[in-house]
């Protein structure tokens, strides 16, 4: 009798936890990342009689969580595409509005400026043609400050961005390091057999966490995971975190770049952090954006320069000689935070038509100078004093330390400091011989500006060029929301595929509900069976 009473115990609370587990799923039908979870019945070892053996039973051998490692995987690399192609659309889409906007547009104003000098040319001697001239050029270097400081706005906004994702990721490493450790010890306790619950949140900060950076997941024979960002760059190793900060660039303080916290030299991993929102914000605002600025910088660099040239050339009404139109633009070079040495290269500009919207970086080996165009590695090295793109470096200024470096944009630079500089119209030098009543054959030179080949190597007109700069960032927020709804779409099915092998189905759980209550009713009745044999054989013997 006590054997079947033993079984019929067993049983009973076998079914009693099934139909826990049963009601644990249904309470988490609508809980985000829960993974159902299934009792694993087995039977016990039968016991042998002499004339063969006898049942014992049955017991829980586990309480099993429907995953899939792969699966799981799947949903933290579309989550990180998702993320990052969502980031750049939100971006992009704002920078094309900005440089697509008719009524704003710097074609506009450039097209205005050149109208207002071709008038000039045509009634040389006439003050309202100049003074609409000088109005139309303060339109333009208006409408040029106006975009950049809008550039520069987004920007700034972009490191905001990068910052408070820093800070987030932080936080989501901080909580997997804690519940790394807490599944380590759950596992440890319960002998082997997993805290499926603790495995569910692990997966949900795992998710969050892609969001932000795309990461990589290997598991450990402890039950903990580690986990890299990028192209390796460890995050979580077990129980402990390698937190993530900020810091100025080492050319440009108002760019943020990110490190690992607390390591020394602490050297920037940004090329190496992809997919999520931060490469999104990263390559936005060290790519479209940049360029965008630099492009629009170049245009005030080529104008600038060509047309003071030609403006100096010339004579105004009174018969003096033409002075600068636009403010001239002084360039510099950013040498590293971490130089040793105090060498300075002097920068001067030869031709502004050569130069292109590229930042420029200049390193010393120790034994000699090189200097590339950072957009596309183009480079020249030597000592003393080298020339490249329209641009002249004059090296021999102090001594340098090898490994030390400098960086520079010129175009970038130009945007900020255009400006008109010429007040008075009388002082436009439309004629090329004092005295010569009538003469317009110098401002025919600067109306002609308009056609010329001034930037990008002298391959684009200005408003050539500016038109490539509307087309490059529509056709980038195009691309971006191309790969958005495709990997929107990838993304989508995963989550189906695992809602379908994980999620919680309603109909299911009330079969099965139905199935462990009838079976612990037979369990009751089995143990009430065994209560009623026992006393009778009690009856009997007595």
């Amino acid at each position: 009798m006590t054997d079947l009473l033993r079984i019929g115990t067993s049983s009973l609370l076998n079914m009693q936890q099934a139909i826990n587990t049963v009601g644990h799923n249904i309470t988490n039908v609508n809980t985000p990342g829960y993974s159902r979870q299934s009792v694993t019945f087995e039977a016990r070892s039968a016991q042998s009689y002499g004339f063969g053996y006898v049942g014992s039973g049955a017991y829980i051998s586990g309480v099993n969580r429907a995953a899939d490692d792969f699966m799981t995987s799947q949903i933290h690399s579309f989550t990180a595409s998702e993320s990052r192609y969502r980031t750049l659309v939100g971006f992009t889409s704002r920078l094309d509005s900005l440089v697509a906007d008719a009524d704003n547009s710097l074609n506009t104003s450039l097209q205005g400026f050149f109208n207002a000098m071709q008038d000039v040319a045509t009634n040389p001697a006439s003050m309202p043609e100049r003074h609409v001239l000088l109005s139309n050029a303060t339109n333009l270097v208006s409408r040029v400050e106006a975009l950049n400081s809008r550039f520069a706005s987004l920007a700034s906004e972009v490191d905001t961005q990068v910052d408070t994702l820093v800070r987030d990721i932080n936080t989501l490493i901080g909580n997997l390091g804690a519940v790394n450790r807490e599944i380590v010890s759950a596992v440890s306790a319960g002998k082997g057999n997993p805290p499926n619950d603790l495995l569910d949140y692990r997966d949900q900060l795992l998710t969050r966490l892609a969001e932000k950076v795309g990461i990589s997941v290997v598991p450990q024979q402890d039950g903990s995971v580690n986990v890299f960002a990028g192209q390796g760059q460890a995050l979580v190793v077990g129980t402990e975190v390698n937190l993530l900060a900020t810091q100025p660039n080492a050319y440009d303080a108002s760019r943020l770049d990110i490190v690992i916290k607390d390591s020394p030299g602490a050297t920037p991993i940004n090329r190496f952090l992809t997919g999520g929102a931060l490469q999104a914000a990263l390559e936005f605002r060290d790519g479209t954006l940049r360029q965008a600025q630099s492009q629009l910088g170049l245009i005030a660099l080529g104008l600038t320069e060509s047309f003071n040239a030609l403006h100096e050339q010339g004579v105004d009404l009174d018969g003096n000689a033409g002075g600068k139109f636009f403010a001239g633009i002084s360039l510099g070079v950013a040498a590293s935070g971490r130089n040793k040495g105090n060498a300075m290269p002097q920068l001067t500009l030869q031709d502004a038509s050569a130069v292109r919207a590229s930042d420029y970086k200049v390193e010393y080996d120790g034994t000699q100078w090189t200097w590339t165009r950072v957009s596309d590695g183009t480079s020249v090295s030597g000592n003393g004093t080298l020339e490249f793109d329209g641009m002249t470096l004059d090296l021999s200024s102090g001594t340098a330390q090898g490994g030390d470096s400098f960086q520079f944009n010129p175009a970038l630079q130009a945007a900020g400091q255009f400006a008109l500089v010429l007040k008075d119209p009388a002082q436009v030098a439309a004629a090329s011989e004092a005295g010569a009543v009538g003469d317009n054959s110098n401002a025919l030179k600067l109306a002609e500006l308009q056609f010329a080949p001034l930037v990008n190597g002298g391959k684009d007109t200005l408003q050539q060029f500016y038109g490539t700069l509307v087309a490059t960032v529509g056709l980038g927020s195009r691309e971006a929301q191309s790969n958005l709804s495709l990997e929107a779409a990838l993304l989508g099915q995963a989550q189906q595929y695992r809602d379908s092998l994980s999620g919680v189905n309603l109909d299911e759980e009330a079969a099965n509900l139905l199935r462990y209550q009838q079976a612990y009713q037979a369990s009751a009745q089995i143990i009430k069976i065994a209560d009623e044999a026992f006393r009778t054989l009690l009856g009997a013997l007595g």
